[in-house]
């Protein structure tokens, strides 16, 4: 899976950087989901862009139950 940059990240990697990620966007996993489940896609993009410390966009994807970066 391709993150950023080039870096191939595994599913293990993806999860504990999402660990990381949280706090990057200043909210709790609670707030994260109730954010997706509240917000349309293009809302939710544009809410994890504005709160992202490099304006780094985020979407869920039901399929993979894995939210995954917006270039």
């Amino acid at each position: 899976m391709k993150l950023t940059q080039g870096i191939t990240y595994t599913i293990l990697d993806f999860r504990f950087w999402i660990e990381k990620a949280l706090p990057r966007l200043a909210v709790s996993s609670q707030s994260l989901i109730a954010e997706t489940e509240k917000l349309s896609l293009k809302e939710f993009i544009s809410w994890s862009r504005n709160r992202d410390p490099i304006s780094v966009g985020w979407e869920w994807d039901a399929r993979t139950e894995l939210y995954h970066l917006v270039k």
